[in-house]
Parts: C-alpha cells; structure tokens; sequence
C-alpha cells in the first residue's frame, strides 16, 4: 500500500472514531458486498445475511474503538457479521433448506438452454452439499470461493491459526468430493 492509501485509512479510522456518519456510509459502500456474501453463503437465508449485515455496520460507530489496524477493517465487519449470524441461528434453533428463501447465484447468460438448467441444477447441488457442512466448514469455503479470501485473512477473521484453516477446509472439500461422488 501506498503511502497516500495508509495516510487516507488513518482518516477514515479517525473519522469512523468522530462518528462521522459520512464514513460510515462510505464503508458500507465498501464492504457491504462482501460481508453480505459471507454471511449469505453461509446461511442461505437472506433475511438473516441482509440482517446481520446491517447489525455488523450498525455496531461500527458503537465499538471502533476496538478497530487498532484500519487495514482489517473488512475482515473486522465480517467477523462482527458472523457473529451475529451465528447467534440469530442460534435463536431460530436449526434451519432446514425447506425453510430458506434460497436464492441461487446469477446464472451465466447466453448459451443453450440445457446447459443453462445443467448449470442451475449443478449449483443447486453443490450449494445444497455445502449448507450440510457443519458452519466451521461451510464458514471457511464460502470466504474462500465466493470472495477469494486466503488462509492468513480467513484465519483473522475466525481468530485461528492458518494451520487450523487449511484442514478444515481440506476436511470440507473432502466431505463434498465424498457426497457428490455418492450422488
């Protein structure tokens, strides 16, 4: 990073730290899209992702204070988001994919349309396998393939080593290999 983007991270950290509702917004604008993707691939349910979503942004100005770095930032916003995922499943005890409004991903356009629907019933497939992962697995892969997040940050985010991320996740793509084999 540059150091005009370190001096431009410390103001927005100063300004988040005003409760400048400004910078608020403008890291909304930032990180919204991620943090709403983790949360969603993991739940599925997108009232409860767009809910803990809003909950992680709304508790910023409340507890930035404990932000030391402004370069973890997203990762902190997840973190928080997680959280509250985890809890609003807690209360609603077990969801079932009956119950979830799922939402598959934007389909690629064009092509022919069997291999359109080929492609959706693949996905829903897939998406399906996941969701069964306990939340420490289906955690790790959706930061890992829907935003392309590594080791180091996936670990920050869930506060374990590296170590420990890299055999969950071994451990999840197995458990998928050996159920959509089973299919």
């Amino acid at each position: 990073m540059g150091e005009r983007g370190a001096v431009e991270q410390e103001f927005l950290l100063a300004r988040l730290r005003q409760r400048d509702r400004e910078a608020v917004k403008l890291v909304y604008e930032l990180f919204r899209n991620d943090v709403f993707q983790v949360v969603y691939g993991i739940t599925r349910h997108y009232e409860l992702a767009e809910d803990a979503c809003h909950e992680a942004f709304a508790r910023l100005l409340e507890r930035i204070d404990e932000l030391r770095d402004v370069t973890r930032l997203r990762s902190w916003l997840i973190r928080v988001a997680l959280n509250e995922a985890r809890s609003r499943l807690r209360e609603v005890k077990r969801l079932s994919l009956t119950d979830m409004n799922f939402r598959a991903p934007s389909l690629p356009t064009g092509g022919r349309p069997e291999e359109v629907v080929a492609s959706d019933e693949e996905n829903q497939i897939i998406w399906n396998l996941v969701q069964r992962l306990p939340l420490q697995h289906r955690s790790i892969i959706v930061m890992h393939y829907t935003l392309g997040m590594g080791i180091e940050e996936i670990g920050a985010i869930l506060e374990i080593p590296a170590g420990t991320v890299k055999s969950r996740l071994s451990r999840a793509l197995q458990t998928l290999r050996r159920r959509w084999s089973a299919i």
